[in-house]
């Protein structure tokens, strides 16, 4: 059942990229964002509703979750859809991809004791980097007007986003045994929401809300990344990382821009060039090489617990 947990969460992070594409084709893509971010919230809420339970989090640690929550949803959403106009879905997955390799590097730079640094996590870096550079390569060698080198730039500026928030949840909740994850989340999707708020009045003026109904399948694009790829999501992902632990529930990683590339061709048409697979291919050895200790670590464990077969 929890391998099948793990494939619906892939899945439903993977064809989130392409919902962005349909939701942003008919709504502003800050408005988008924030839309994905309320509904979801609203989901939340009626789950504790129906558990009868109330979230709490103590008074100490609010403000440091609420500022959590603008690199942990609130900055990245909003550069996400807004990158998504000039990219791919199945671009913006390989890049998703190196959330990674910016948890590593921000761990490394502002918390020391909290990674080990050894070469082999610095030649998966290079190598992850190398990669990424590739993604980049054919718009940095075009003339003229790039806005898909604007997309890239604002979707890796996501991608850092989720590597701050990371670290920071990780600092903030590692210690803390009396706060239900579940709780995180919920309060920290009220301090994402009200910063989307904010941020598309500012820059989008008055929402455009009847631009959600002029296709079905806009307002079906925005229900799915609500309720599947938001809510349900985290939900299945906190209970993976309850049951399986930290190192394999994260290694959706690895699976996650699989089927957005499988979506994007399906529903798209659009099949990655070269540069895009070479550099997909860097993205992922770098994150093994990151990931190698912690791996290596959970197959000794797994077979250590294996029972012996008597001769």
């Amino acid at each position: 059942m929890n391998f099948l947990r793990f494939l619906f969460l892939a899945c439903f992070w993977g064809g989130s990229f392409l919902a962005i594409k349909f939701l942003i084709a008919d709504v502003q893509p800050f408005l988008a964002a924030t839309l994905r971010v309320g509904l979801s919230f609203l989901f939340l809420t009626l789950l504790f509703c129906f558990q009868k339970k109330k979230p709490s989090i103590p008074k100490d640690l609010r403000f440091k979750l609420l500022l959590a929550s603008l690199f942990f949803q609130g900055i990245p959403f909003l550069l996400l859809f807004w990158g998504e106009r000039f990219v791919s879905p199945g671009l913006a997955g390989i890049l998703n991809g190196t959330v990674p390799l910016w948890t590593y590097l921000v761990s490394l730079i502002f918390f020391k004791g909290d990674e080990l640094f050894s070469k082999r996590k610095l030649f998966g870096l290079l190598i992850g980097f190398v990669g990424m550079y590739t993604l980049f390569s054919p718009q940095l060698n075009a003339s003229g007007n790039n806005t898909e080198l604007l997309g890239i730039m604002a979707i890796v500026g996501m991608a850092i986003c989720y590597g701050i928030g990371t670290v920071m949840n990780r600092f903030f909740l590692s210690r803390r045994k009396d706060i239900h994850m579940l709780s995180s989340l919920y309060y920290q999707h009220i301090g994402s929401f009200l910063f989307m708020c904010c941020a598309t009045l500012l820059f989008e003026g008055k929402p455009q809300f009847h631009s959600l109904f002029l296709h079905g399948k806009t307002l079906a694009s925005l229900l799915y990344l609500s309720f599947f790829s938001t809510a349900l999501a985290w939900i299945f992902f906190f209970h993976l990382l309850k049951e399986w632990g930290s190192v394999r529930t994260v290694s959706v990683t690895y699976v996650v821009p699989f089927f957005a590339v499988l979506f994007d061709y399906l529903f798209l048409g659009n099949l990655p060039g070269r540069a895009e697979l070479i550099g997909a291919f860097g993205i992922l050895i770098g994150v093994m090489f990151l990931q190698h200790e912690e791996v290596k670590k959970l197959i000794l464990r797994k077979h250590r617990a294996r029972p012996q077969i008597p001769c």
